[in-house]
């Protein structure tokens, strides 16, 4: 069992990063319908005297989009720091 766990949804657009559902706040945040890809930001914490630990996860790709124009994306608006 976690001490302290959060995820943050970041969505890639064509415009940049933009935050999504996080999950400290409960409350859910409906996706940019322009979204090309989806990520999650994970923190742990297994205890109050232990560091937290950070990872991400692609959640959601969007069908619609080549490899070439996502790395493009990827290279234009780099992933959000931890």
């Amino acid at each position: 069992m976690s001490f302290d766990k959060t995820t943050q949804e970041y969505h890639l657009t064509p415009n940049g990063w933009v935050t999504g559902t996080y999950s400290a706040a409960q409350t859910e945040v409906v996706p940019p319908v322009d979204r090309v890809e989806t990520w999650e930001h994970n923190m742990e914490q297994s205890s109050p005297f232990s560091r937290e630990i950070y990872s991400w996860a692609r959640i959601w790709v969007s069908p619609n989009i080549n490899e070439k124009d996502l790395a493009d994306l990827h290279r234009k608006f780099p992933r959000p720091k931890d």
